[in-house]
């Protein structure tokens, strides 16, 4: 599909309703739809609490978008919603960003080359930017809120050194697998990492780690 209208009586888009539609690139909201609108003419965002007047997710994205700014007031960038953006080489999330969440697949398969993670994010969901080949730079503060690496979530990507911020509590099976250039992951001495999930580190080029005191679980094949 090529364009699509949501009109003003649908209230609910489920997870992965737009998942691998790369040739959509036109969207209409009906101004009269309680829940979403459209931002910018290439955004549609939505309200996690329909009776509440802010919008605070970003649910879809034209799939031709180059360029991207995340609104200050998003909090949760949803699942696929920047998913098959193939052209897509820049995210700019700015200081002031209220972001939570980051949703599964949100950026998988785009061609974006660095993020910064604002401290503000607590969870990167599944396989948010699986399969991005020319990420080479994620940035994480260290104030980071972050406490969870999900599933597949950089797997595959050119990544070459990753901080693993403090808050950190579980890195999700294969979380960097696949990451061919990976050779540096940095483990702070005040860091509450628990556990490390099987394949998380698969197929990477690491040379080091130090495993903490307060790691007390490695999964099979964590590092195979």
């Amino acid at each position: 599909i090529k364009s699509i209208t949501i009109p003003s009586e649908l209230i609910e888009l489920k997870e992965g309703w737009c998942a691998f539609t790369s040739e959509l690139t036109k969207i209409t909201v009906s101004p009269k739809n309680p829940r979403y609108c459209l931002f910018e003419d290439k955004m549609i965002i939505g309200k996690t609490n329909i009776e509440e007047d802010n919008y605070d997710c970003l649910i879809f994205c034209v799939r031709d978008i180059k360029h991207i700014q995340i609104p200050n007031f998003i909090k949760h960038i949803c699942s696929y919603s920047f998913e098959n953006c193939y052209q897509l080489d820049e995210i700019i999330i700015p200081s002031d960003s209220k972001l939570e969440t980051i949703g599964k697949y949100a950026f998988s398969l785009s061609r974006i080359k660095s993020i910064i993670i604002p401290s503000s994010v607590k969870s990167i969901g599944e396989g948010s930017f699986l399969g991005c080949k020319q990420l080479e730079e994620i940035i994480i503060p260290s104030d980071s809120k972050l406490q969870i690496i999900e599933k597949d979530a950089f797997s595959s990507s050119h990544i070459k050194r990753i901080i693993i911020p403090s808050s950190i509590t579980s890195i999700g099976e294969g979380a960097f697998s696949g990451c061919k250039q990976l050779e540096e992951i940095i483990i702070p001495n005040d860091t509450k990492l628990q556990m490390i999930e099987k394949d998380a580190f698969c197929s990477s080029t690491i040379k080091s780690i130090t495993i903490p005191s307060e790691l007390i679980e490695l999964k099979e094949g964590w590092c195979s």
